[in-house]
């Protein structure tokens, strides 16, 4: 009996692991997330977006890749400080694709449409640099740690840390 005992509770902790690994990206109101870090509010849905056609069928991507997370509209997300965050569109979700670029680097987007925000949390005042698809500078981002929004269709690339 206390073999099958164990069971349950392993179970019981797997399952209650589980789901606080999906509770996390939906937190219900912020809370202290740890020194220097806080939560940010993503913003409401686009408007137009009838399902998420208006916007492609397609996941927003980025070459090389980084890590991501989902936030639902009006939802909290964490951006850590020394990062740069940048929130799209995904219509396959119908939520904000969050990218958090760490490492110094040349990006590429794919199936990033429409408006969406940035978050530079970069130290040393590092500033990221958005660009055209002929390598021209679209915008600077500056390591405020302020929330801004930005239009993705003219921007292809982006240097995390110019």
């Amino acid at each position: 009996m206390t073999s099958f005992r164990r069971l349950v509770v392993a179970l019981a902790a797997a399952s209650a692991l589980f789901a606080g690994a999906g509770a996390t990206a939906h937190a219900a109101a912020p809370t202290a997330a740890g020194p220097a870090q806080t939560l940010h509010v993503a913003p409401a849905a686009p408007t137009g977006n009838g399902g998420g056609t208006t916007f492609g069928g397609y996941a927003p991507s980025v070459t090389p890749a980084v890590q991501t997370s989902h936030v639902d509209a009006n939802g909290y997300y964490l951006c850590k400080v020394g990062y740069l965050c940048a929130l799209a569109w995904d219509p396959t979700t119908t939520s904000w694709k969050v990218f958090h670029f760490w490492y110094c680097d040349y990006y590429d987007l794919a199936y990033w449409n429409g408006g969406g925000y940035y978050l530079n949390q970069q130290t040393n005042h590092a500033q990221a640099i958005f660009y055209n698809s002929s390598w021209s500078e679209v915008t600077y981002a500056n390591a405020d740690g302020v929330q801004r929004w930005q239009d993705w269709n003219p921007v292809y690339h982006i240097r995390s840390c110019g």
